[in-house]
């Protein structure tokens, strides 16, 4: 006998049916590619000109630190007053925020004449100066308590030079 071996029919390529019918349209056909687009012409390296060289003048850049500020003499035509009292209400709304935190500006903010920015603490007054500050100084006062004065005092001493004694409001007079 013959070993049996199963049978496996012979295997045929699938043939193409052709296309299958379908309710949807054929897509657009593509257009034909466009030609391949010419070269410009070459352009000699001495004849590109190069673009002229930019024309800077460089100014010293204005006192930003509190350092510089505090080493100027007194208000100048370009330093006024009332950015003088910025300044030290600047100062010393950053050094009581070193203290008490976030209420710094919250306290600073509800005295009138006085905007702060929240994030970098810079000041501007709008009216009397010398009366903005000394409300700011009687608000943390309040708040806080005499030791606020006494850290207000330390701020404001930097620019004790920059403002005649009789402009620095009483309550920061050392």
């Amino acid at each position: 006998m013959e070993p049996s071996q199963p049978m496996t029919p012979p295997l045929t390529p699938p043939q193409n049916p052709g296309p299958v019918p379908s309710s949807e349209p054929m897509p657009p056909a593509m257009p034909p590619a466009a030609p391949p687009a010419t070269p410009a012409p070459a352009v000699p390296v001495a004849a590109a000109q190069a673009p002229p060289e930019p024309h800077y003048v460089i100014a010293p850049p204005p006192p930003d630190t509190i350092a510089q500020i505090a080493a100027q003499p007194h208000a100048t035509p370009d330093i006024t007053t009332n950015e003088i009292y910025a300044t030290i209400c600047s100062q010393i709304i950053k050094e009581q925020g070193q203290i008490i935190g976030a209420l710094t500006y919250e306290q600073a903010s509800h005295v009138p004449g006085l905007t702060v920015d929240p994030t970098s603490y810079t000041c501007v007054i709008n009216g009397d100066g010398n009366s903005v500050l000394e409300q700011l100084v009687n608000k943390y006062r309040e708040f806080f308590g005499n030791a606020a004065v006494e850290v207000c005092r330390e701020a404001a001493a930097r620019f004790a030079s920059r403002l005649p004694n009789e402009q620095m409001p009483a309550v920061l007079r050392v």
